[in-house]
């Protein structure tokens, strides 16, 4: 029973994060849409004392908002590889099916991202239509979709649209496609030299591909391995505390890294929120949030977070042209209730889009264990991952 407990307090604390960073990449893109921005705001409102004085601090530390992504990745590399490094750890000999894991893959990620594209598709066809040229607008012509379907726009093309968050689903699809190898790789090497392969690729990516405008997975590889780190310390060695020096120590880094972003390099920036990030969550895997009335309502967030990052700026810029003409507001109220109905949308899209397809996959693992229950051969046993 306490198994079971710290299990779900060990997830929910994984949901809290989820749900804490895809607010956050939204709340970027809604204040740099709606907002006039900081400089002009002040210059025209020198009182502290307002409601949109309050809003203009309060909603500061979104301009970091990146942050999230980079968050996201971490704990995808935790969550993608920790079912299989707990096999690994009990079967030396332990393989990933690569056929089904890109099938599971596929099934969780594309009936959103289609669905996404075309959402995106009808809220810019009428954004563009009442403020013709507005700056958020992108192309959306059928090539443009086809490549992002493909999760190349990395490469071949911008991000389809105005939804600019694609490139990073993107670069999560090709990071998921490469799993296997990246497994591959920890078996037969270990998890340290995996991982300063991974480090050593993202340097390599960086001066081939980044520096020239060009995202692939390799930019980021090293952020993801680290989560998967993670789960294979957990592992390997479950006994080995991290100590709260971790944490905080991880604190200071993504301060630091904010400082980076602003003064230096936003893609320097994200390699050290990642570090940064994953000895928070070090620190979170051994003691999970207490889950409180405010962690419970990001906890519910992370269930939808997904939902939230595909398709929110889409329906920003859709809101911002019909209610404003496409002219950014000197109050962040609008802001305010735009983000309440984009959260609105991205639940429904999430029961519409989502849930169905979780429960689908859901059933196959639940097959799975029936099967393993019943004698079936792990090597023709559907994998839970």
């Amino acid at each position: 029973m306490n198994d079971r407990r710290s299990a779900a307090a060990h997830f929910a604390t994984i949901d809290v994060l989820r749900g804490l960073a895809a607010l956050f990449v939204a709340c970027l893109h809604i204040r740099e849409t709606t907002w006039v921005g900081e400089r002009e705001f002040w210059s025209t409102h020198p009182s502290w004392l307002s409601v949109d004085a309050l809003l203009a601090v309060l909603s500061a530390p979104a301009m970091f908002g990146s942050f999230g992504v980079s968050a996201f990745f971490v704990i995808s590399g935790y969550c993608i590889h920790r079912a299989h490094a707990v096999k690994l750890s009990q079967d030396r000999t332990y393989r990933v099916d690569s056929g089904r894991f890109w099938v599971r893959r596929l099934i969780r990620i594309y009936p959103a991202l289609t669905a996404a594209l075309l959402i995106t598709l009808l809220c810019d066809s009428i954004s563009g239509h009442l403020v013709p040229g507005f700056y958020k607008l992108g192309d959306l012509s059928p090539a443009s979709f086809l490549i992002n379907l493909a999760a190349l726009e990395g490469l071949f093309s911008q991000p389809y649209g105005s939804n600019g968050p694609l490139w990073t689903l993107a670069i999560e699809i090709q990071l998921y496609a490469v799993y296997p190898l990246v497994f591959l790789l920890r078996r037969r090497l270990g998890i340290h030299r995996t991982l300063a392969l991974a480090l050593g690729l993202t340097v390599l990516s960086w001066l081939v591909f980044e520096r020239h405008g060009l995202s692939l997975f390799a930019s980021y590889q090293f952020a993801w391995v680290l989560g998967a780190y993670l789960a294979d310390r957990e592992t390997t060695a479950p006994h080995a505390p991290v100590g709260r020096i971790v944490g905080w120590g991880g604190a200071l880094a993504i301060l630091g890294g904010c400082a980076v972003f602003v003064a230096l390099s936003q893609y320097l920036a994200f390699q050290i929120w990642a570090v940064g990030f994953a000895m928070v969550l070090a620190r979170l895997v051994e003691r999970p949030l207490r889950m409180g009335p405010i962690a419970a309502v990001f906890r519910q967030l992370g269930h939808f977070s997904y939902s939230l990052y595909a398709i929110h700026l889409p329906l920003v810029v859709l809101a911002t042209c019909v209610l404003f003409d496409g002219r950014k507001q000197g109050s962040l109220v609008p802001a305010v209730l735009i983000l309440g109905g984009v959260l609105a949308c991205a639940f429904a899209f999430h029961l519409l889009f989502e849930r169905p397809f979780i429960a689908i996959l859901a059933s196959r693992s639940e097959s799975s264990k029936r099967e393993s229950a019943n004698g079936v051969p792990a090597a023709v046993r559907p994998l839970n991952d």
